[in-house]
Parts: structure tokens; C-alpha cells; sequence
């Protein structure tokens, strides 16, 4: 047995791992906000939720897309040995705006909102430059030799 083919058994071993480990993780987060949303609406006054409870609840149905997310990155390794950088970017893309959603920018230094926008916009340009490339390899027509 050479040593390649012992390493990619021990990364499907670790894969398969990680996705249970993500799966369980999710279906115990999707629980948890279901448990959390009722819980708010039966507190007096019924039935209303105050912005703050609105920005939690959306930072974590986007916490839990960037779960999502990362299981499809996953998922998409175990199958082909291939990282898809587009799905990573909309990965990354998804958890910069949750942390925007949560973020107080009262307390925030301007340093760390420029930051955050340099990030988006690399983010935003590099999914672009990826999506643009796809659509013109799928239009272009094939050449015969």
C-alpha cells in the first residue's frame, strides 16, 4: 500500500467526519431557532418582535447558511477532489453579511468598517470574475479540430 493512496483513505475518513459532525450541527441549530422564535412570540406583548430580536434571528438563519454552505464545500470535495472557489466566495459573501447584520456600528472603529467594505467588494468582484467566466465558457461554441 503506498503512502498516497493511505493519505486520501485518511482525508474521505476525516470528510465523512466532518460532514456527520456538520449535519448534527445543523439540524440542533435549525431546532434551536425554531425553540428561540417561538419562545419570543409568546413573550408579552404576543406575537411582536422587537429589531433586536429581529437582527439576532436573521444573524442566525445566516450563521446557518454559512453551515449550509460549507456542507455543500464538503460535500462537493468528498465526491469530485475538487474545491468549488465559487461556492467558498458565496460562503464568505454570506458570512460577511451576517456579521454586518450583527454588528453594532456604534461601537465599531472606522478602521474596521473600511475593512469590512475592502472585503465585500474583493469578495463581491472575485464571485463576479468567476460568474463571468462560467457564462462565457457555457456561450462560447465549441471549435472542431
Amino acid at each position: 500500500m503506498n503512502i498516497p493512496t493511505v493519505i486520501n483513505k485518511f482525508i474521505k475518513i476525516i470528510l465523512f467526519i466532518l460532514i456527520i459532525l456538520l449535519s448534527i450541527s445543523l439540524t440542533i441549530g435549525v431546532f434551536d431557532r425554531i425553540y428561540m422564535i417561538i419562545s419570543d412570540l409568546r413573550k408579552p406583548p404576543f406575537a411582536l418582535l422587537n429589531v433586536k430580536d429581529i437582527k439576532e434571528i436573521f444573524g442566525l438563519f445566516l450563521l446557518l447558511l454559512v453551515g449550509i454552505e460549507l456542507l455543500e464545500i464538503i460535500k462537493v470535495y468528498f465526491e469530485k477532489n475538487v474545491i468549488m472557489i465559487e461556492v467558498v466566495i458565496f460562503a464568505a459573501l454570506i458570512a460577511i453579511t451576517r456579521k454586518l447584520l450583527i454588528l453594532d456600528i456604534n461601537n465599531v472603529a472606522g478602521d474596521v468598517l473600511i475593512g469590512l467594505g475592502v472585503v465585500i467588494i474583493a469578495l463581491s468582484g472575485g464571485y463576479f470574475l468567476l460568474k463571468k467566466e462560467s457564462l462565457n465558457k457555457k456561450t462560447l461554441p465549441e471549435k472542431e479540430i
